[in-house]
């Protein structure tokens, strides 16, 4: 994590919050994982989450699956603070998950706007 303060919008903090919260439960769930590492990085742009763990990765179908509701959840709040989420998983070595959320949302405030989310 930064060693310094990352001026994150309130509304945002909880969406990043909530989303690793997802991520880590997942995990927990499913994974298979005896190791998991996070990390949250930011510039002047954006602020980037990656979590990775070393469990048996996430399918293509899992991630497609319209009965994946922590993944549909987790798609939706990033998409609503205008953010861009990436699964990868690769079978038997693991899944990282990088999330990126711009710290100046568009002008119009898109669906973040709309919502309130961000």
């Amino acid at each position: 994590t930064p060693t310094e303060d990352v001026p994150i919008p309130p509304r945002m903090s909880t969406a990043l919050f909530r989303v690793f919260q997802e991520l880590l439960a997942n995990v927990a769930r499913y994974a298979e994982a005896t190791h998991v590492e996070a990390s949250l990085l930011n510039d002047a742009d954006s602020v980037t989450l990656i979590v990775s763990d070393n469990g048996r990765g996430i399918t293509r179908d899992e991630l497609h699956s319209l009965d994946s509701l922590g993944i549909l959840s987790i798609q939706e709040r990033i998409r609503a603070c205008q953010g861009a989420v990436t699964f990868r998983g690769e079978p038997g070595v693991g899944t990282t998950v990088t999330v990126i959320v711009p710290l100046r949302p568009r002008a119009d405030g898109g669906l973040q706007g709309y919502l309130g989310l961000c």
